[in-house]
Order: C-alpha cells, then structure tokens, then sequence
C-alpha cells in the first residue's frame, strides 16, 4: 500500500503530536513499513542553482539507500514540525523513517517553490520505481523562475546602482584600482536577499529590529523594492 498525506500548516506540540499519531495508525492499519516525509529547506541561493536534497533517516539500513536516491545525509540542523516529529513517532512504533529536504532559496520562503517539491518526488520515483508526470509542476517551475529572476535582477540592479554611486564619490581620493575590501563586502543577490529574509523573520518576533531590518534594506537602497511588505508588520499590529 501506498499513502500520501499532504497538508499545507506544519504542526508541532501536542497538536502535531495527535495528528502524527492518527496517521500513522492509518499506516500501519494497512501494513506499511516505512514512512517518509519532505519539505523545503530553505537557504542562501539563488534561484538558477539545481536544489539538493538532503535526507535523515531512523535506522542505518536506509540511510544506507541514500547515495542511489541521489540524497545528501543531513549532517546537523533541525527538523521542525510535523515532518520531524512523525520521524520520531514512527520510530517509536517499529517503523522505518525518512525525512527528504529539497533546497530553495531563503529569500522566497514565504511562497511555494514547485522546483524543491520536483526534487523530491524524483527521489519517490526512484524508491518506488515508478515515473509521474510533471507536465503541471514544470509549468509551474518555469512561472516560478521567471518571478524570482526578476526580483533577483533587481536587487542585482541596486547593489550595481550603489558600488557605481560609491566608486565616483572616491573616484577624486582613491586610484582607480578597485578597493580589494569593499569588493568582498559586496553580497551576491542571493545572499543579500537571505540577510533580508533572516531580519523580516527576526522582526516578527520583536518590533524593536524593525530600525535594524530599515537599515538595512536603505544600505542597499531597496526599501522601495520591499516598502509594502515592511509596512505590512505593522498593519498586523494595528489590526490585532
């Protein structure tokens, strides 16, 4: 048998814990032996670069699949929610467990990425030896990849915009040759965009970050690319 559970909310606690526990009842009801999980796992990347999929697993045996799967062992980090608690459960109930992480990047966290989800259902297809079609998911990818290249043109765009600001106001008190140290503390879009991303989170859970993530964004002079979602914090807390 052959079950596939899917659910857009991760869960954690004791909630988590109850529905955890439901599913794998209904597992194992119909004799299945292993159980496996998937989601994103967000990094500092861009878009164009193919995900990877990193794996952990309960027992040896199928860990030991992993490099035929195409799968990276997970060496440190977390799991949270539901994907890393049925882990746990399903251990607990003589079950083997894997959990799949497909890479995407940090900066588009808040939105679906079907490109993470592929990666991962190329390795269901080698476990079950079977081939889907992903005709839609494709569609969806390349829609996907023009949206956050476009973004990332443009934070690309503002960073050139103030190294050229930058250069000519030195041009009369430096020599030309390129400063080797401001070079280096000058940020690939990607990353910059995962700086972001990490402040926006922090902001979240604390208002008084909100002059740090301001600061930032004015650095590199893309508060006006992220004006609307900055200013949205704030009209939760009104809304509250």
């Amino acid at each position: 048998p052959f079950f596939i559970f899917e659910g857009e909310t991760q869960l954690s606690g004791e909630s988590g814990i109850r529905i955890g526990l439901e599913l794998l009842k209904v597992a194992k009801r119909h004799g299945v032996t292993t159980v496996f999980t998937g989601a994103a796992y967000a990094m500092p990347m861009s878009h164009r670069q193919t995900p990877k999929v990193y794996g952990v697993a309960t027992d040896e045996k199928l860990k030991n699949t992993f490099p035929e799967l195409g799968v990276e062992p997970l060496e440190e980090g977390r799991i949270s929610g539901l994907n890393g608690l049925l882990l746990g459960l399903a251990r607990a109930r003589g079950l083997s467990a894997a959990c799949f992480l497909a890479t995407m990047p940090q900066y588009a966290v808040e939105t679906p990425n079907p490109k993470a989800s592929r990666a991962i259902i190329r390795v269901l297809e080698r476990i079950l030896g079977a081939k889907v079609d992903m005709t839609e998911l494709d569609r969806r990818i390349a829609e996907a990849d023009q949206f956050m290249g476009e973004f990332e043109a443009r934070v690309a765009a503002a960073i050139e915009s103030l190294r050229r600001e930058t250069e000519n106001k030195l041009s009369d008190h430096k020599p030309e040759q390129p400063d080797e140290e401001e070079s280096e503390e000058r940020p690939e879009p990607h990353e910059l965009m995962a700086r972001i991303e990490e402040l926006f989170e922090e902001v979240q859970h604390d208002r008084s970050k909100a002059g740090l993530l301001k600061q930032e964004l004015d650095r590199w002079g893309l508060f006006e690319l992220y004006e609307d979602r900055f200013l949205d914090l704030f009209t939760r807390d009104r809304n509250r």
